[in-house]
């Protein structure tokens, strides 16, 4: 029996991840629809009858997502915040992107820009963000990251300017503004 192996076979998980996230990725999103839904219906998030009526707006959230998840339950982990309000938000996120004190005013400031805006496209919602950075003289990416950690919980997200999109101006500027609250009650309870 020569070619095979005495040895005993070795799992490697971190490559079965890998080849899943592949497949995933390459997968079109209408096919994983019906896999993704089970997970949100057995986390009781959703329900057969909001996705018989919201299909479209849930296979763009399985597009966006799949190209960032390794295996299907992530999903529902990862793409909560496009059903509902984040409940939390990631602690070393908070830490790292919340903690100057002027970002609850950025962060209230970019939802009256954002609510002003006539269309809202990725594009559109890009270029506001962009443009009010450079007003404030500082780098766009110490926009970019609390407004994602606001929109999402996550310090990681799909295309931040994408996910906006999807969500909606009135969902993004009402939970910028909700993160804006929270930010400056902390600070308040901080030099209390």
């Amino acid at each position: 029996m020569s070619g095979i192996s005495t040895r005993n076979a070795v799992f490697d998980e971190k490559k079965l991840e890998w080849m899943n996230s592949q497949y995933l990725a390459q997968t079109p999103a209408d096919k994983l629809v019906p896999l993704v839904a089970a997970g949100f219906f057995e986390a009781g998030m959703l329900s057969p009858e909001w996705l018989a009526a919201n299909r479209a707006y849930f296979t763009q959230v399985v597009e966006l997502l799949k190209g960032r998840m390794r295996r299907i339950p992530e999903f529902v982990e990862y793409g909560s915040y496009f059903f509902s309000e984040p409940v939390e938000y990631e602690a070393a996120a908070r830490e790292k992107h919340w903690k100057a004190p002027e970002t609850a005013s950025w962060l209230e400031t970019l939802a009256g820009r954002l609510s002003a805006l006539s269309a809202f496209t990725a594009e559109q919602a890009e270029a506001t963000v962009r443009t009010y950075a450079e007003a404030l003289g500082i780098n766009a990416g110490k926009l970019i990251h609390p407004t994602r950690l606001a929109l999402t919980g996550f310090g990681v997200s799909p295309g931040l300017f994408e996910v906006m999109a999807l969500l909606g101006k009135e969902k993004v500027a009402a939970r910028l503004r909700r993160a804006a609250k929270l930010i400056a009650d902390e600070l308040i309870g901080v030099t209390e």
